[in-house]
């Protein structure tokens, strides 16, 4: 008796699911939400069409009317969906690109807007005059305005082999330095973008405190850059002119300009680049400045996996003095030469990539130093240094990351007096608005 009413209420409840999930059902809560729509409600028209949509129906003018009010209201994934969705029947084809191009344009994805008014101003007859509007009004510049913020604390330890005491004897044990830095950054930048060039400018403030030292610097600059063409191939200039001190004492005056050009071919992005800076310093570091140039390559070949790789070489040539009394000068003029090589992976919101840096160091002139045995002695500087560490990042908020880094140096010379290593571990996070 009891499995004849079970039976029976089963019965029941699907006459009922079958009631409610009907075509006139659907059919009424549609009309339900064209009527809304009409009378202004448009939250209400939305719920409407998101309940139809729900309840199985998946004819086109459902998926159009309810991309119509999302984009009305600004919810814009919504509607982007609802047009992907309303893209598949074919007679709607045209119509749903479109508002697709529409939805990207409110979404400020300038290049997917572009690429589907191209397309409809190009193929199609019926959209073709308002697609040509859309172009010309993505075409003008687009200024917008940001604001950075990033702040790092960094824990480190460093070790050199031999030391100097203050009457220039070498030391009996190596010199250890327990280090805590906290790094603090803004910048402010504006940006005027169209479709085929970027300009971007604006100025920043560094601040570094060693809690060690109890030893302050900071600096502050301006800085922009211009880029041309796509996003593949293109080229780019970029200009940076930044002041430092230590210490509340003038360091130096640095004036840098970059130009790169880019190109993809054959699935890898192969980039070189020039990189020249003029440094004008203060006599209080017995540094007088000088100038750097910097030749790089840089190979990335393209994955459709999360896995990415970078790969690097990179010429650097410097002439620059520094003062050892009034009327000594010393050459800091080294060529470089550095190989390296980055993997980059992406999880959901995490990013993790390894990286090593190998450099070769030959310095153009001799050098005066002591040796271990306390001789004064003349030697060419040369040295190599190794680089290991990673990156892990992680995207807290749209504009809220978090990030650590790893790093290890082990820096080898002919001479012992310049030999160290370094391991230091930073945690930062970094806003923009």
């Amino acid at each position: 008796m009891n499995l004849i009413k079970t039976r029976q209420k089963a019965i029941l409840l699907g006459v009922v699911l079958t009631l409610f999930n009907s075509p006139n059902s659907n059919a009424k809560t549609f009309e339900l939400g064209q009527k809304l729509f009409g009378q202004g409600k448009y939250q209400e028209s939305l719920d409407a069409f998101i309940q139809a949509r729900d309840r199985g129906d998946n004819s086109p003018q459902l998926f159009y009317n309810l991309g119509a009010v999302a984009l009305k209201m600004a919810r814009l994934n919504i509607a982007e969906q609802a047009f992907k969705q309303l893209k598949v029947h074919s007679a709607w084809h045209n119509v749903a690109s479109y508002y697709l191009g529409l939805v990207y344009r409110a979404k400020k994805d300038t290049k997917k807007a572009i690429r589907v008014f191209r397309q409809l101003a190009k193929n199609d007859s019926q959209f073709k005059d308002a697609a040509i509007k859309q172009l010309q009004l993505l075409s003008t510049d687009v200024s917008s305005r940001q604001f950075y913020a990033w702040a790092n604390v960094t824990f480190g330890y460093e070790s050199n082999p031999v030391a100097l005491s203050d009457d220039f004897q070498i030391s009996s044990s190596s010199l250890e330095d327990n280090y805590r830095e906290l790094t603090v950054q803004g910048a402010y930048y504006l940006t005027r973008s169209n479709e085929q060039s970027t300009y971007f400018s604006g100025y920043y403030i560094d601040v570094d405190y060693d809690t060690f030292e109890s030893l302050s610097s900071s600096s502050m600059g301006v800085a922009g850059n211009y880029l041309k063409g796509r996003k593949d191939n293109r080229w780019r200039i970029d200009f940076a002119i930044d002041s430092a001190s230590i210490a509340s004492r003038k360091v130096y005056l640095n004036s840098t300009v970059r130009a790169s050009y880019q190109i993809l071919y054959d699935k890898t992005l192969l980039k070189g680049s020039f990189n020249y800076t003029s440094i004008s310093a203060s006599t209080d570091f017995k540094f007088l400045g000088g100038e750097r140039a910097i030749i790089g390559i840089e190979t990335q070949p393209k994955s459709d996996s999360g896995l990415n790789w970078l790969f690097g070489y990179s010429f650097e040539w410097n002439d620059r003095q520094g003062l050892i009394n009034e009327d000594t000068r010393r050459d800091y003029s080294p060529v470089r030469h550095q190989l390296s090589a980055k993997a980059k992976y992406q999880y959901e919101q995490w990013t993790f990539s390894p990286f090593l840096k190998t450099q070769w160091s030959n310095y153009s002139t001799d050098d005066t130093v002591i040796n271990t045995d306390g001789e004064w002695i003349t030697k060419r500087r040369q040295s190599k240094k190794l680089t290991l560490g990673f990156d892990i990042e992680y995207e807290v908020l749209k504009d809220l990351e978090a990030y650590m880094k790893v790093i290890k140096i082990d820096n080898k010379e002919n001479i012992e007096l310049y030999e160290y290593t370094n391991d230091a571990f930073s945690l930062g996070i970094r806003y923009t608005f």
